[in-house]
C-alpha cells in the first residue's frame, strides 16, 4: 500500500500545474479559505479528500503567486522586458564562472543621478576566459544589458522562464577595463556553499589536468556539475546517444559516492551508530560541492531522509521519499514543473522504483541475493543494470521526444559501457579531493581521471558516427506524450494479456507518423 505522501504529492503537483494558468493567484487562496470555513462548520473529522483539495489549492496559489508577482526592487522592473539593449553600470556579486560566462547577482543599478537597490541575476559574457579569483567578489561592470526577450505565440515563453529561474538578461563586456573589483567589499551575500565550491574546483581541476578543452569540460560536469563554454559541443554526442543522464549530477552519482562511503566505514567492522552520521555528512558535503539542479536536489532529499530514518531505525518507502522530495522541490521552485530536467528526473526515478521489479521478474526471474561467486555476482549486476537502463530509457522516450524531438537507439548499451568509467572517475575525484595535500598521489589520480575522460569521449564520438544511432527532428504534442507514457506503464505492469496492448501501440506509432507528415506539409 502506498504511503499517504503519494496522493498528497500528486495533489500538490496538480495544483502547481493549475497555478501556471492565467487565473489570478489570490483566487486559489480565497477558495482555500472558503474550504477551511466549510470544514470548521462541519464540526466533524476532516476527510482525506478535503486534505487533497487543500493541497491542490495551496499548490495552485503558491505557484501562481511565484509566477505572477515580482518584488518591487526586482531588476526586471528596472531593465524592462522585450526592450532594446540598455547601457548600464551595475554592481553585484560574482556567483559563478564558466568559460567566458559569469553569473552576476546585481544589487545596485547606478545612474548619473542616483543608485537604485535592486536584485536579479544576469549573465556577463567576457572577452576571454575568467580568472578563478573573481568568484565571490563584489564588482562593478559597464555594458549593454539585453533584457529578457519578447515571447511570441507558439514559441518559448521567455518571460516565464526568466521569472522562474531568476534570470534577468545578459551583458556583453567589451573590455576588462570596464570591470572593476570593489576593494574591501567581499560580498556578504556569498554563501559558504560558494566558497566550498571554489575550493573544490581548485583542488579537483588543478594541474596536471588541462586548463581548457573537452577533457576539462567533461570532468567539470561529472565531478562538479559545472558547464563551461565547450559544454554544448562536448555534451552533444552524449545527448544524441541518450546517455546525457550520465553527465548530469544526479542520484546515480550520489548513490555511487554513498556506496563508497558505506564500504569504507563498514569494511571489516560491525555497524556503529556514528556510521549513519558520517554518511549523512558525506551527503551534505557533496551537495555543497556540486551545482544544485533538480536531479541532485531530489536525490539529496531522498538519500538524506532515508539515512536519518535508519539512524532512528525507521525505513521509508522509495516512492514515499520521492513524493516528499517532489513537494519540497516544487514548493521551493514551482517553475521547475515545466523543465525537462525536472520531468526526466522524477518520472524516470518513479519508473525505476515501480517498474524495474516486475519487468526484471518477467524477463529473468527473481534476483538472487545469495550469489557469492564472482561470475554470478557479475551476472546479477549485468541483469540489474540492463533492466534498470532499459526501463529508464523506455520511460524517458516520450519526454525526450516531446521536449527535444529526438529518439536514441543506443542508450541502453552505451549506459552499460560508460557507467563503470563514470564510477571510476567519481571514485578518483573523491580520492583527489581527500588527498589534496599529497602532490604525487593527486597527480597520479589526475592522470588516471584524464585518461578515463578521454576514453569516454572517444567511445561516444566513435559510436555517434555510426548511422541511425539517433533520429532527430521528431514532432509530437503533449497529448501524444501522455498517451505513450500510459502505454509504457501499462506494458511494464501488465501480468497477463499484454498482447492486447499491441494494437494500441500501433495506433500511437501511426499517430506519431501522421504528426510528422502534417508538420512536413506545414
Amino acid at each position: 500500500m502506498w504511503p499517504l505522501m503519494v496522493p498528497l504529492s500528486i495533489a500538490f503537483l496538480t495544483g502547481t500545474a493549475l497555478g501556471r494558468t492565467p487565473i489570478s493567484w489570490w483566487s486559489w487562496f480565497i477558495l482555500l479559505l472558503f474550504l477551511g470555513v466549510v470544514t470548521i462548520l462541519r464540526a466533524r473529522g476532516i476527510p482525506f479528500w478535503i486534505c487533497l483539495v487543500a493541497m491542490i489549492l495551496i499548490g495552485a496559489g503558491w505557484s501562481g503567486m511565484q509566477c505572477q508577482t515580482l518584488h518591487r526592487q526586482d531588476l526586471l522592473i528596472i531593465s524592462g522586458h522585450a526592450t532594446d539593449p540598455i547601457l548600464a553600470k551595475c554592481e553585484g556579486t560574482v556567483l559563478s564562472m564558466s568559460g567566458t560566462r559569469m553569473q552576476l547577482h546585481v544589487t545596485k543599478w547606478m545612474t548619473s543621478e542616483k543608485i537604485i537597490q535592486t536584485s536579479g541575476r544576469i549573465t556577463v559574457r567576457t572577452p576571454d576566459h575568467l580568472k578563478p579569483e573573481l568568484t565571490g567578489k563584489a564588482i562593478q561592470v559597464i555594458g549593454w544589458i539585453n533584457p529578457v526577450p519578447a515571447s511570441f505565440r507558439d514559441q518559448t515563453d521567455w518571460l516565464t522562464i526568466a521569472i522562474d529561474g531568476g534570470y534577468r538578461g545578459w551583458m556583453k563586456l567589451e573590455s576588462w577595463q570596464l570591470l572593476k573589483v570593489v576593494q574591501g567589499q567581499e560580498a556578504s551575500t556569498v554563501s559558504l556553499k560558494r566558497k566550498i565550491q571554489s575550493w573544490a574546483t581548485c583542488v579537483l581541476m588543478a594541474e596536471p589536468l588541462p586548463a581548457h578543452g573537452p577533457v576539462k569540460s567533461l570532468l567539470s560536469a561529472l565531478l562538479l556539475g559545472q558547464r563551461d563554454d565547450l559544454w554544448n559541443k562536448v555534451a552533444a554526442p552524449f545527448q544524441r546517444l541518450g546517455v546525457s543522464h550520465l553527465l548530469a549530477i544526479s542520484g546515480m552519482h550520489l548513490g555511487m559516492l554513498v556506496g563508497m562511503a558505506v564500504f569504507m566505514v563498514r569494511a571489516g567492522r560491525d555497524r556503529r551508530s556514528w556510521h549513519g552520521f558520517f554518511i549523512l555528512g558525506v551527503i551534505v558535503a557533496y551537495m555543497c560541492i556540486v551545482e544544485l539542479r533538480p536531479p541532485i536536489i531530489r536525490a539529496g532529499i531522498m538519500t538524506a531522509t532515508a539515512c536519518i530514518g535508519l539512524l532512528f531505525q525507521r525505513r521509508f518507502s522509495g516512492i514515499g521519499l520521492l513524493s516528499m522530495s517532489l513537494v519540497l522541490v516544487l514548493a521551493y521552485q514551482p517553475g521547475q514543473l515545466t523543465r525537462p530536467g525536472f520531468q526526466l528526473s522524477f518520472i524516470v526515478v518513479a519508473g525505476l522504483i515501480l517498474l524495474v521489479y516486475p519487468v526484471r521478474k518477467r524477463w529473468f526471474g527473481s534476483s538472487s541475493t545469495t550469489e557469492s561467486k564472482p561470475l554470478g555476482v557479475l551476472k546479477e549486476w549485468f541483469i540489474n543494470t540492463f533492466t534498470a537502463s532499459t526501463i529508464a530509457w523506455v520511460v524517458s522516450i516520450p519526454i525526450v521526444i516531446g521536449h527535444f524531438g529526438q529518439f536514441s537507439i543506443a542508450s541502453v548499451p552505451m549506459t552499460i559501457a560508460l557507467t563503470p568509467l563514470v564510477a571510476l572517475i567519481l571514485a578518483l575525484g573523491s580520492l583527489r579531493i581527500c588527498l589534496g595535500e599529497i602532490p604525487l598521489i593527486t597527480d597520479v589520480l589526475a592522470v588516471l581521471m584524464s585518461n578515463l575522460a578521454h576514453c569516454c569521449l572517444h567511445i561516444t564520438k566513435f559510436v555517434d558516427e555510426w548511422p541511425l544511432m539517433s533520429i532527430e527532428g521528431i514532432k509530437a504534442n503533449w497529448t501524444w506524450v501522455c498517451s505513450a507514457m500510459i502505454w509504457i506503464v501499462s506494458w511494464c505492469l501488465a501480468e497477463r494479456l499484454r498482447y492486447l496492448l499491441w494494437p494500441s501501440f500501433t495506433l500511437i506509432l501511426a499517430w506519431l507518423l501522421l504528426m510528422q507528415v502534417a508538420s512536413g506539409d506545414g
